[in-house]
């Protein structure tokens, strides 16, 4: 709109504080990047009409009066060059406030995620690694790929945590928690994580199916209550700015694919289906040593065991 915009090394993201957001809104639901950028482009929408005629008086500045850095600073050197009596700058109103109120039809979409996840067994310990994992996300036309791979890769690793080494254990007498601390809860570590992990984020936006009678009455429904008011008034957000999809914390149930190839892994070793054919959550490696009684060279249950491997110890 004004053929110019500050660089990155000009823009600060101050930290959550009732001093600069007296009134925010909640965080959850992965919603906090989406609502921080429309908001900010709501407050840039009430910015670049007050530097117009800035930036078309820069425009005419001769390449003397041009600044190395770049258009946006002649549009600032424009926008503070008015001057009262010819010595005391007048400067412009550049203050904004943006505040974004989501269309109540933008809550209801969904994220979609595949992953595979390859692990090794030892039967001997219990323990387990991951060999690799693959995930592939439909983020639409992502606004920052660092970020969401970023948190693609953090929200797995929480959901590899819940499938193989976090859990909470009490005492059955007095109910006291007996993982109160590292010594006994283990939460993942740089150890756990896959030693090949690959993660794409993919664009769907064409291949989306939406029935047409189902997006005519989201339109109609949406168009109604932003007249009314109700619940709120939206932000008017472009569409372009509405491309992408929140990816915080739907990737902590691809970690399922750990615990299904650990499934896998322990019938594989066994031979035959698991008790129930489930596999106890989190997989701690007590918790599969009994499972595996029978096939854990030197127990007194294996019944493949020869002179070589039998210690007869249980």
């Amino acid at each position: 709109e004004l053929g110019a915009a500050p660089p990155m090394s000009c823009i600060r993201f101050l930290d959550t504080s009732t001093e600069q957001n007296p009134n925010g809104g909640m965080t959850g639901g992965s919603t906090t990047s989406e609502g921080a950028m429309f908001a900010a482009e709501e407050a840039v929408r009430q910015l670049a009409p007050k530097l117009k005629a800035a930036a078309k008086k820069a425009r005419a500045y001769t390449a003397e009066q041009r600044s190395a850095e770049g258009m946006w600073f002649d549009v600032l050197d424009a926008a503070f060059s008015t001057k009262f009596m010819g010595v005391l700058s007048v400067p412009p109103d550049l203050s904004a406030v943006g505040m974004h109120y989501t269309r109540v039809t933008d809550f209801m979409y969904e994220t979609y995620g595949v992953a595979a996840s390859e692990v090794e067994l030892d039967v001997l310990t219990g323990e387990s690694k991951i060999r690799s994992s693959h995930i592939m996300f439909d983020s639409g036309m992502s606004y920052n790929p660092m970020v969401d791979v970023g948190q693609m890769e953090g929200a797995f690793i929480m959901g590899v945590g819940q499938c193989t080494t976090e859990g909470m254990d009490y005492d059955p007498a007095t109910g006291k928690c007996l993982t109160a601390n590292t010594w006994t809860y283990k939460p993942p570590l740089a150890c756990d994580v896959p030693e090949k992990f690959d993660v794409e984020l993919c664009d769907l936006r064409e291949e989306r199916l939406d029935h047409r009678i189902r997006a005519v009455v989201k339109e109609v429904v949406c168009g109604l209550l932003g007249c009314l008011g109700m619940p709120w008034k939206p932000t008017n957000t472009a569409k372009v700015y509405r491309s992408a999809k929140a990816i915080g914390e739907p990737p902590v149930l691809l970690a399922a694919s750990v615990q299904s190839a650990l499934h896998d892994a322990m019938v594989a070793a066994v031979g035959s289906p698991l008790p129930d054919n489930s596999l106890p959550m989190p997989t701690k490696p007590f918790a599969l040593l009994p499972l595996l009684e029978a096939v854990r060279p030197g127990s007194s249950s294996c019944t493949g065991d020869n002179d070589s491997t039998s210690t007869a110890t249980p």
